[in-house]
């Protein structure tokens, strides 16, 4: 870059950081640490902004931005902290919203290098910003938030050593909330539901069945009544059972969950068609691979509907509310709903 005078300028450095932070441990910091000793500036960019809590993302937006704000005081002035949502269905249009975010939080003048750590395949994200630079770092002692987190969870114990003092405030203070106690529940129930088939020759993957179902610009939605997911929204569905098409399944799963107004007929005219949902960490039990069902209901008037079986209650949400519910839905069941808006398919 040249100055006015044709005289060369060293082009201001940006290095960006893409992570979930949950939560913010000492390999987090010692990454953060080694870029802003090479760069002027640190963008952050924390993922899963829109995601219900759960054992993979216990933590909210805001509670991670409290949480890195409190360790990286002394960097305050040369940290841009910025989120993005989940994407997982179209990763071109994910990498487009961390471009954005991170073009909003600097000069269009900066040259900007993506730091990481390939641990491991879910890394895949660090080879899809070929714009930008790129600098492998190693790992930090070999830190991983995954077993910090299910320690946490399943036995209580905060670890003194991978985690800072203003991090282990802050996880003490939410072991009082009743945000932890329902975690702890979840995390328990999936730990025993993975050790009900840790012996098997693989492990399994399961097959599941999904429905958005569309009338009058209002969306179908359940309220789940076990774990794991309990007492949050999510679309209605269930596991296939031995012996049936995957269109059985899906209309039986709706019925028994919905009890859905109207006949069989009716649903199989109003199926628009039937897609595979297969991100292979949409589900915290295991590998679960869904079939999702889209209907559209061409009828006068909402039917009613009822919650069922695997269903605290049933009931019909307004598409305009949709954007609004995004962190109380299960898994990944709001992405889904976000992939048919984006192709089109849904319209409110």
């Amino acid at each position: 870059m040249k100055n006015i005078l044709g005289r060369n300028v060293k082009m201001p450095t940006a290095g960006v950081i893409i992570g979930r932070f949950q939560p913010f441990h000492q390999g987090h910091h010692y990454l953060i640490r080694k870029a802003l000793s090479l760069f002027e500036h640190l963008v952050i960019v924390l993922g899963s902004a829109d995601r219900a809590r759960s054992i993979v993302n216990p933590f909210t937006v805001d509670e991670r931005i409290y949480l890195l704000q409190e360790n990286l005081v002394a960097y305050k002035d040369r940290i841009h902290i910025v989120a993005v949502p989940d994407v997982f269905y179209d990763e071109a249009y994910w990498c487009k919203l961390v471009r954005a975010v991170v073009s909003q939080a600097l000069s269009e003048a900066i040259q900007i290098t993506l730091c990481g750590h390939t641990k491991d395949v879910s890394s895949y994200y660090l080879q899809e910003f070929p714009q930008w630079s790129y600098l492998e770092f190693d790992n930090y002692e070999n830190i991983s938030a995954t077993p910090l987190r299910l320690e946490y969870l399943l036995t209580g114990k905060i670890d003194a050593i991978n985690f800072s003092i203003p991090t282990q405030e802050f996880l003490m203070q939410f072991k009082k909330t009743p945000g932890y106690a329902w975690l702890c529940a979840e995390a328990q129930f999936i730990q025993t539901y993975k050790n009900s088939w840790q012996n098997t020759p693989y492990p399994p993957i399961f097959v599941t069945t999904d429905a958005v179902v569309i009338c009058k610009k209002h969306l179908l939605l359940v309220e789940r009544k076990h774990a794991p997911g309990k007492g949050l929204l999510a679309l209605p569905g269930g596991f296939l059972e031995p012996g049936e098409w995957i269109e059985q399944g899906l209309m039986r799963e709706l019925l028994e969950e919905t009890n859905i107004q109207g006949t069989l007929i009716e649903l199989k005219k109003a199926l628009r068609q039937i897609r595979v949902f297969d991100y292979p960490g949409r589900s915290q039990i295991g590998r679960v691979v869904s079939h999702v069902g889209l209907f559209n209901l061409q009828v006068s008037t909402l039917p009613a509907v009822s919650g069922q079986d695997d269903a605290a209650h049933a009931f019909w949400v307004p598409l305009e509310q949709l954007p609004e519910l995004a962190a109380r839905l299960h898994d990944d069941h709001f992405q889904i709903i976000d992939h048919f808006t984006r192709q089109g398919l849904i319209e409110s």
